[in-house]
């Protein structure tokens, strides 16, 4: 797509053939919405309708206008580089933390409540499962739903992105909501540490009064 500050050459044609004068206009988002032209190969045409400029000038009658795009690609408009999702182990999670992204299998799957519920004309049904899922280091009590419960097979990997921690009745569970991602991965080679489940840790609300 084209970014600011680009250069949008005009070039009338028609009967009297290819001008040699080109008017430059510069332009922004708004009028290149309205021009119709989203382009980002420089030297590139965009034919437009006759009598009709991106800059609101009427041509001349039996003129039809082509618009060359030259994009200047700036750093501010570029934004950051992407950064690769960084990937954690089971062992690292702690209470209250958000953001995960892990490689697991999954150890087991039990389906704790599958029942209909109305929305609006129609009835969805809502499936929620708690899944034993770990890694080397150690596993945790994943809760899926929905659409995540028919991915958490036995012996499946899977990739978690964007996983968050809930606590229930003091000990954590892990969870993907509408932010993350629950896809299917390649299967690890790893053996998973079922002796060391996070999900029997049971942790205490403790308040701490500033003296």
């Amino acid at each position: 797509m084209c970014v600011l500050e680009s250069c949008v050459t005009l070039q009338p044609r028609g009967r009297y053939g290819s001008s040699s004068l080109a008017s430059h206009i510069s332009y922004d988002t708004n009028l290149l919405l309205k021009a119709a032209v989203l382009d980002s190969g420089s030297g590139k045409h965009k034919q437009l309708p006759s009598g009709v400029n991106p800059d609101g000038v009427q041509a001349s009658a039996g003129v039809t206008c082509f618009v060359t795009f030259v994009p200047l690609f700036s750093r501010a408009m570029a934004g950051p580089p992407l950064r690769k999702p960084v990937f954690i182990k089971v062992a690292d999670l702690r209470p209250g933390t958000s953001g995960h992204n892990l490689v697991v299998k999954v150890v087991s799957t039990k389906v704790v409540l599958q029942r209909s519920r109305p929305d609006g004309n129609q009835v969805r049904q809502v499936r929620i499962a708690e899944s034993i899922v770990g890694d080397e280091t150690g596993v945790i009590v994943f809760t899926a739903r929905n659409d995540q419960v028919d991915k958490m097979k036995e012996g499946e990997t899977i990739k978690l992105r964007n996983a968050k921690i809930d606590m229930f009745k003091g000990s954590m569970r892990l969870a993907v909501d509408k932010w993350g991602l629950v896809e299917e991965a390649e299967p690890a080679a790893f053996v998973v540490k079922e002796d060391n489940n996070l999900s029997l840790v049971e942790y205490e609300l403790v308040n701490v009064i500033d003296e």
